[in-house]
């Protein structure tokens, strides 16, 4: 069945708490496909599945993929159970909003702390509280004529906090009819354009930036493939894209690709990507890397799941890859891959690999690659083989380009700070190596670009370099039809 049309929603017409005739819509949060996240997360995969605040000093949100109706909130109600973390001594406290006025606050929370408790990093059931019953009445929320959201603010202080989910939320409203709707769900009837996304850190959106870089609303046409759900598997796609860990690539490049399809149709972001992973270590080499077979692996799930669990028609598009740290020297055993190896051995082989046996791909399924962050590029010795190899795999397959990075600076205007992510940085030597949010935003725009040149690059024309590096056969330069694939 349909996840919206599951029974995250049931209503009711009884009294309405506190005096008064109105419906009672309940809604059951209980996974991260029902809410968009700022700041916080969910963890799916533990016992109790819960919703984390986020770090201690901000200030963070998870609003719910629902939609009140037009009308008039006199009313919500729910319990919880939760733990806190970290070590301060005020706590932390939450709001729930609904249509941007606050309708129930609670008190500053700093008991039932989880720094030892814990076992499992994450709590067990034992360590919550009791249920905490929050509710407010006689409320008189406007919700206007657009609609409105409901959403949990979080005021991390000192502490943050693990509320136990799934969480029972009651809204009243007045009148007889439902006091909102669930987001809105895609045409069943759409071809949806499967765009495979892998690589290592950079490919999955390490970085740590929470606002100033441009966002897309919510489309049903754009869905992203999350396998550990247990809803569904297809859910509009949103940051973070299911396999990504904050703001990557993935989700501006199909906002720009899908105005270019035919009417009616939709994308599908799928990424099995893996930070601190290459060909040196062999998780991505052909044909048993442990991440290549994954990825076949996932695409053939997710070609298997769509025509039921979302509807529609299977259309294999495109491949976005990013990758080359840990081949460029970013390793334990300081190799640097040279530019033959990285270019025929490794990532050509890989292409050919992928457009061989993913489901759908043909010869002249577009693929594209994207240059690493100028600043480490440059204060690293020994990245120049991976770095021209990148920049060079027009000259060594067809259908294929270059997401050009060297857009950025390697310092911020004006200063000698590194043009980059300053947080989340390499494991292995603590130099800036990842885009921030705005820079990886702005590499989706570089892979569409990529991507139109990609399609009209029929036949390759090698370069010099790339001829001396031999062994080049004549049918993978041969000229190639440049498709999105077959529709099936």
């Amino acid at each position: 069945m349909f996840w919206w049309i599951n029974a995250f929603l049931s209503l009711a017409t009884p009294q309405a708490p506190g005096g008064g005739t109105g419906t009672v819509s309940t809604y059951t949060f209980s996974s991260s496909e029902q809410a968009t996240l700022n700041g916080c997360q969910i963890y799916d995969n533990t016992e109790p599945v819960y919703l984390r605040s986020g770090t201690t000093g901000t200030d963070t949100s998870a609003t719910l993929d629902l939609q009140l109706a037009p009308g008039t909130i006199t009313g919500v109600s729910f319990a919880y159970k939760y733990v806190t973390g970290y070590k301060g001594t005020v706590g932390v406290n939450f709001t729930l909003e609904v249509a941007g006025a606050s309708a129930y606050t609670s008190p500053v929370l700093n008991n039932y702390p989880c720094d030892k408790s814990c076992s499992n990093e994450h709590g067990n059931d034992k360590d919550y509280s009791l249920p905490v019953a929050a509710a407010s009445h006689g409320l008189a929320i406007t919700v206007p004529s657009a609609g409105g959201a409901v959403a949990f603010k979080f005021h991390n202080i000192d502490r943050n906090l693990q509320i136990e989910m799934p969480l029972q939320i009651n809204i009243t409203c007045a009148g007889s009819k439902p006091c909102f709707t669930g987001p809105p769900k895609p045409p069943s009837s759409t071809v949806w354009h499967v765009v495979w996304v892998g690589g290592q850190s950079n490919s999955v959106g390490t970085n740590s930036q929470k606002s100033g870089f441009p966002t897309w609303p919510s489309n049903p046409l754009i869905q992203m493939w999350c396998p550990s759900y247990s809803e569904t598997k297809f859910v509009n796609a949103r940051y973070p894209v299911c396999g990504e860990n904050n703001v990557g690539f993935s989700l501006t490049f199909a906002n720009l690709l899908l105005p270019t399809l035919p009417k009616g149709h939709g994308v599908v972001l799928l990424n099995t990507g893996v930070g601190g992973t290459g060909f040196s270590s062999n998780q991505w080499v052909v044909p048993d890397g442990p991440l290549t077979k994954n990825s076949v692996a996932q695409v053939d799930a997710l070609a298997s799941a769509l025509p039921t669990s979302l509807g529609g028609t299977y259309h294999f598009h495109a491949m976005l890859w990013h990758q080359g740290e840990e081949d460029a020297g970013d390793n334990h055993a300081h190799f640097h891959a040279s530019y033959c190896q990285y270019l025929q051995s490794d990532l050509s082989a890989l292409i050919d690999f992928f457009r061989t046996n993913m489901k759908g791909a043909t010869a002249g399924t577009p693929f594209m690659d994207g240059g690493m962050l100028p600043y480490w590029v440059d204060a690293v010795n020994g990245t120049e083989g991976v770095m021209s190899a990148i920049y060079a795999l027009n000259t060594s397959r067809p259908c294929t380009g270059t997401a050009d990075s060297r857009i950025f600076p390697d310092f911020f205007p004006g200063t000698k700070t590194p043009a980059g992510e300053p947080g989340h940085r390499s494991g292995i030597t603590g130099d800036v190596i990842h885009f921030n949010a705005t820079q990886a935003t702005l590499m989706g725009y570089q892979y569409f670009d990529a991507y139109k040149r990609a399609v009209s690059l029929d036949s390759v024309v090698p370069s010099a370099k790339t001829k001396a590096c031999g062994g080049v056969a004549k049918d993978e330069l041969a000229t190639a039809q440049c498709t999105g694939g077959p529709v099936f």
